[in-house]
């Protein structure tokens, strides 16, 4: 089979491309095709050189840190050489000077991580910043230069037409001012020139072909039919053109000529789709124990596993073509497994040995949750669908129990008895209630009132009660920065008697007896919820062993290091015990991520941030650190061995991202109509699929079939090579005839350690203009060997040797991992600075970077300082989105009605943090998501006027809730945002600003920033 073949270039009678990750060139005369590059990394782009004698290309790395960095490959010697030293994902081949100059598109500079600038890279190893702005293309023709600006490929999100569509500028006709010559209002990529036009690919017309104009803009032609699958990755050099469609490759002989797929003579080296071996730890979930707690049961990369704690062989529970997604312990040492294995979810029974006893074919959507009964007659189990179902195991067959209309139903637990099923029903978004089902007399009863959040109810083994968190008691805690309260602790176990006769061990002397209750009375049940006399924390699970619960809380912590994608895993919770005989807490284990309790309620499985032991649930005050020990055992997690098939993990993965989105995607009239035809439309593509890069090439590609945001594919595990980071110094330096001159120091508040370079080192006066002559002893020559001194060094002293004035002075110092947020605040400080100078000290000025913590903290970092000014800008730009902005427009939309006088200092306005004069708010087209909301939001509420460009437009959300089984994480647009005046139209459009202000390329080349010199007039204009 013929490889997936991506990233032409041609160049005379040669073409080159990417297959499997790796660097090729064909002969279009002999056929004849030779590998340049293999096995470096993945290769995602490449051109060849200007004079034809050799290759650029892209090379992505590493898996924690992606990094991609330009290489030169030289056809005739097959040499290759490294031609940026960067450090950053975002690295690129931007074109070439008109003397052969490579010129890379980069981050490396920006305090913005999808802020990509020019930067002319010499032959002497050293880089220098165009100065042009955001870009991502240029090209030169004469004395004109063309610049690209958001004219990346966007697969993932076919026909957009928001503020970040791609636009085309040039220097046509006065050096120095640029204008745009192609703005069409959708995607624009693959820009290049040949002859007297300039080339590129649009989707404009419905799909991507390929197209050129004057280059003045004028008299645009299309060379190529908008068919099914996009024309991709296009370039012509002395009339051909070649491009990617689907997975194959197509020449033009010229401009107006049809196109032909190649016969590329390669086939996949199926070697690259063997079986490979995993850490289990990775890729692990479902933890849990059988009912004697002497065997372990998870999923690991797909693959149940049974092992006994101490010793003996692990048995496999294997899903065939798919993955196992849940598991849990059935009576008799069986299994029940969520699988995929026909491409739908589906429920079977194994026994320990990994044999399969039976299969259910569901076919209910995608299963959250399964909970065996205790007789094992019976398997409840609940979906996306916001349904909760029951599986007759004898029978094979389903019925519905309860169905919510604003959450799911999760956390299923059973009685004893196998009678009842107790679960947490969604009552609304926000709040949620613990019901119980009456399997025999098919019957719902509500455990608790509505309007709370209550959730994880658990029978106690003998009947008499059933727990359940809740966040019902409300004792707010004063915010220590902003004037507001907020509940970071908000819950705690309460206990359920299940009959009237029941007392609350927590009042009467009487304890439960052992004797065994196999019915509730649901008679005033609600009025029968006691809290545990535990203090209020953030509970996150309980459970019963005997007659003590056991729960685990996890203290209060910042939401930074969790926040949206992290992979980040709480492992600081705290596992406690509550015993009801004895009416006393003990602490069970300190800094823990989750626990599993045998069903006999003797062992109890605990997973720390780096090892997993199984300990008696009598046990007290573990140690997780220390060995073996009379009352736990560590779990050789050694003795488990994954191994998984490429080949098989692609076609399942392909599948499941498919089915996701059809079961999530918000608008099911749109689903319904087109995607079943999508997946005909790709799955043939998958037989091609030789590599994980291309397999993500693929799954963008389908998604995108739907136009519409936040349809990401992110996280894959798309190299085996590493990549060691560069630390970072928050200065940027530039080569000169002396050396490498320190060009600029980047620090926010200079009295912060954490808002300043690492070059401002007390006792040491470093400036600007100093030389750098060597890193620990490392001669540096050149900007090259600055960043190849710092790979690996972040956190770690370095003895940096300057010279002034012909004396030369070391100094100690220690690199950062990332330097971004210094650069962010830089710019912050130097924008509020020039607005306050600007304005005489009448106009205040906040950044909000995104609508998620960062952003959070920097609106009320500013807010009480800059709300004294007599106006506002609120600038927005550059805005990654979140969830946070209707709680700043709440604060924006304070209208100053008094003040408090005090008798000595300034008046303090009320309400606090509001605005007496007139407030104006910046935006762009890389606002977007929570930003476009926040942007069109800020005009619908008459806060003042938006300013700027029309914003990026994506506002269909996503809950990013599932994984794939690598840990890639696939999302699905699931709500989507309607304002009262457009509706839903800003999505795939965004939101006008009421003043349209551009920051063309000569702009940033003059140092100037016409937005913000607009929002200050408008500001000052009341």
């Amino acid at each position: 089979m013929k490889p997936y073949l991506l990233y032409p270039s041609v160049y005379e009678k040669n073409v080159s491309f990417v297959a499997q990750d790796d660097l090729y060139v064909m002969d279009l005369e002999s056929g004849n095709v030779r590998r340049l590059v293999h096995n470096m990394g993945v290769v995602c782009e490449n051109r060849f050189s200007p004079d034809g004698k050799g290759i650029y290309f892209r090379l992505l790395n590493g898996s924690e840190v992606p990094v991609s960095e330009v290489f030169y490959v030289d056809l005739k010697s097959g040499m290759i050489k490294q031609c940026t030293n960067f450090g950053s994902q975002t690295t690129s081949i931007a074109g070439f000077t008109s003397d052969g100059m490579l010129i890379a598109s980069s981050n490396i500079e920006a305090y913005n991580r999808g802020y990509t600038e020019l930067f002319l890279i010499d032959g002497e190893r050293n880089y220098s910043n165009l100065s042009m702005g955001p870009a991502t293309d240029i090209l030169f023709h004469g004395n004109i230069t063309i610049l690209g600006r958001n004219t990346r490929e966007l697969p993932h999100w076919k026909q957009y037409q928001g503020g970040t569509h791609g636009v085309i500028w040039a220097d046509t006709s006065t050096p120095g001012n640029f204008r745009k010559i192609v703005d069409n209002g959708y995607n624009i990529n693959s820009i290049f020139l040949m002859g007297q036009r300039i080339y590129f690919i649009s989707d404009h017309e419905g799909s991507g072909a390929i197209y050129s104009t004057d280059t003045d803009g004028g008299n645009l032609k299309r060379h190529t039919d908008p068919d099914d699958f996009y024309a991709r990755h296009a370039y012509g050099h002395n009339g051909k053109i070649v491009f990617s469609k689907g997975a194959d490759i197509y020449l033009m002989e010229s401009p107006d000529s049809k196109p032909v797929m190649l016969e590329v003579p390669l086939t996949i080296d199926q070697d690259r789709l063997g079986w490979v071996s995993h850490d289990p730890l990775a890729y692990s979930s479902d933890l849990g124990l059988d009912s004697t707690g002497e065997n372990l049961n998870l999923i690991a990369r797909g693959q149940g596993k049974i092992l006994n704690i101490i010793r003996g062989p692990v048995h496999t529970i294997d899903a065939g073509a798919g993955r196992i997604k849940h598991m849990v312990h059935i009576k008799d040492q069986n299994y029940g497994a969520v699988h995929d294995e026909d491409g739908e979810d589906a429920i079977a029974i194994f026994s320990s040995a990994g044999e399969r006893i039976q299969s259910f074919d569901i076919r209910c959507g995608i299963i959250y949750e399964v909970s065996p009964s205790p007789d094992g007659k019976s398997i409840a189990f609940s979906n996306n669908r916001y349904e909760l179902h029951l599986l007759d195991v004898e029978k094979g067959k389903t019925e519905i129990l309860s169905r919510a209309i604003d959450g799911k139903i999760c956390d299923l637990k059973w009685h004893h008895s196998s009678r009842y099923l107790a679960y947490t029903y969604s009552t609304t978004p926000s709040s949620s209630q613990i019901r119980i089902y009456d399997v025999r007399e098919k019957k719902e009863f509500p455990v608790t009132s509505q309007g709370y959040k209550d959730s994880n109810p658990v029978f106690d083994p003998t009947g008499h009660f059933l727990a359940y968190i809740s966040q019902r008691e409300l004792d707010p805690v004063y915010d220590k920065v902003a004037f507001q309260l907020s509940y970071p602790m908000a819950s705690r176990p309460y206990l359920v008697t299940l009959t009237g006769d029941v007392k609350s061990p927590f009042t009467d002397s009487m304890h439960p007896e052992d004797e065994k209750i196999d019915t509730i009375d649901f008679t005033g049940i609600e009025h029968r919820s006691v809290p545990f006399p535990m203090d209020i924390a953030d509970y996150t699970e309980i459970a019963f062993a005997d007659s003590t619960l056991l729960s685990l809380k996890f203290p209060v912590e910042g939401s930074m290091k969790y926040y949206l994608f992290s992979r980040k895993e709480k492992a600081s919770g705290v596992l406690e015990a509550y015993d009801l005989r004895e009416n006393r807490l003990k602490t069970v284990a300190s800094s823990i991520s989750g626990f599993a309790v045998s069903s006999n309620g003797e062992k109890i499985a605990i997973a720390g941030s780096e090892n997993l032991v199984v300990a008696k649930s009598s046990a007290r005050d573990i140690d997780l650190s220390n060995s073996d020990s009379d009352d736990f055992s560590k779990i050789d997690l050694e003795r488990i061995v994954v191994s998984t098939s490429r080949k098989k993990e692609f076609r399942q993965m392909f599948r499941e991202t498919w089915v996701l989105m059809r079961e999530f995607y918000w608008n099911r009239e749109k689903i319904e109509n087109i995607w079943e035809k999508v997946y005909i439309k790709y799955e043939p593509l998958l037989e091609r699929v030789g590599s994980r890069y291309a397999l993500s090439d693929l799954l963008r590609n389908m998604m995108g079939e739907l136009g519409t945001s936040h349809c990401y594919e992110m996280g894959a595990e798309i190299t085996e090579t590493e990549s060691e980071p560069i630390a970072r110094l928050a200065a940027d330096f530039s080569p000169s005839p002396e050396g490498i001159r320190l060009k600029s120091i980047h620090e926010g508040d200079p009295t912060s350690s954490d808002e300043k370079s690492p070059l401002r080192v007390p006792g040491y006066s470093i400036r600007e203009g100093d030389i750098l002559v060597s890193v620990d002893s490392r001669p540096v020559k050149n900007l090259f060997d600055l960043f190849d001194s710092l790979k690996g060094m972040d956190d770690k002293t370095l003895m940096l040797r300057f010279s002034r004035d012909g004396r030369e002075f070391s100094v100690p110092v220690k690199p950062l991992r990332d330097d971004r947020h210094i650069r962010y605040r830089s710019w912050v400080e130097k924008n509020r600075k020039y607005v306050h100078e600007m304005s005489k000290n009448e106009v205040g000025y906040i950044h909000i970077p995104d609508m998620g913590p960062s952003g959070f903290n920097e609106f009320f970092r500013l807010l009480e300082s800059e709300t004294r000014y007599s106006s506002l800008i609120v600038d927005v730009r550059f805005n990654g989105g979140g969830h946070v902005s209707e709680l700043l427009l709440e604060k924006l939309n304070r209208r100053r009605l008094g003040f408090d006088q005090p008798r000595y200092g300034n008046r303090v306005p009320y309400p606090s943090y509001s605005v007496s004069g007139r407030i104006v708010a910046l935006t762009n087209e890389y606002a977007g998501s929570d930003g476009d909301i926040f942007s069109h939001s800020f005009k619908l509420m008459g806060l003042g006027k938006l300013i700027g460009k029309r914003t990026w437009g994506g506002v269909v959300g996503i809950n990013p809730d599932f994984n794939l089984v690598d840990n890639t994480e696939v999302t699905q647009p699931q709500f989507a945002f309607s304002f009262k005046d457009v509706g839903f139209a800003v999505e795939n459009y965004g939101t006008d600003p009421d003043l349209d202000v551009d920051y063309p390329p000569h702009e940033y080349l003059s140092g100037k920033d016409p937005q913000l010199d607009r929002a200050i007039e408008e500001a000052l204009s009341g």
